[in-house]
């Protein structure tokens, strides 16, 4: 990846047209998308330079994602929670049934590093969809970050397609699998009190509006 490309995105980032956008995408309050993405771009979180832009655009997405999430006011609490939140680990998934064919499948593919990483691959895999032969439809997959209570001492994360009943469960610490379930994710209820869920739509406009940000710029996506 360029340092042209870099500072593409720096700029991109900084833009409050683009910061308004993403708000109206999400369909959230602009003062919580606005005051996330500046506390990434204070911490220097974003952007981040990876081996291709996509991967770079990818993981910079998630990172905005998850900063809103922590629904925090400072930027030190944003930057900390969002850091949290990409860090967790999968507790547990059900692979349910394949989605139907001729529609694009965006749900995680490979084998879990953490909540962050997979979450970025959400967007490459909708990226890769968008510019490829599977373009009539997508199974859309929903993304939430949760806490267990109102000082957040565990976080969790939940990626999931409702098509074929596919789930993955993230936790900050080791989630207990209560007795007599095993592996019947979708049958455990969360200890949570709050949160935020970005609708499946939400994250399709997200990815859609990440992917045009950059066309015809040196950060074009090469998927």
């Amino acid at each position: 990846m360029s340092k042209k490309a870099l500072r593409v995105r720096q700029r991109l980032f900084e833009s409050l047209e683009f910061r308004e956008e993403v708000a109206e995408r999400l369909c959230l309050d602009r003062s919580l998308v606005l005051n996330s993405i500046d506390a990434l771009l204070d911490a220097e979180l974003i952007p981040c330079a990876l081996s291709t832009n996509a991967r770079s655009l990818a993981a910079d997405g998630a990172s905005i994602l998850m900063a809103i999430g922590s629904r925090q006011s400072t930027a030190a609490s944003i930057a900390r929670v969002a850091a949290r939140l990409g860090s967790m680990d999968l507790q547990g998934e059900i692979a349910g049934n394949e989605p139907a064919r001729g529609v694009a499948d965006i749900f995680p593919r490979t084998t879990s590093i953490s909540f962050g990483t997979d979450v970025a691959e959400l967007l490459l895999n909708l990226w890769k969809a968008a510019h490829g032969i599977s373009t009539s439809g997508f199974t859309g997959v929903a993304v939430s970050m949760l806490w267990n209570d109102m000082q957040g001492s565990i976080l969790f994360g939940v990626i999931e397609q409702s098509v074929g009943r596919r789930k993955r469960i993230y936790a900050t610490d080791p989630f207990r699998i209560p007795s007599g379930v095993t592996n019947e994710w979708h049958f455990v209820q969360l200890p949570t009190v709050g949160g935020i869920k970005y609708e499946p739509r939400s994250i399709l406009r997200f990815g859609a509006l990440l992917d045009a940000s950059v066309a015809d710029t040196a950060a074009r996506l090469r998927v």
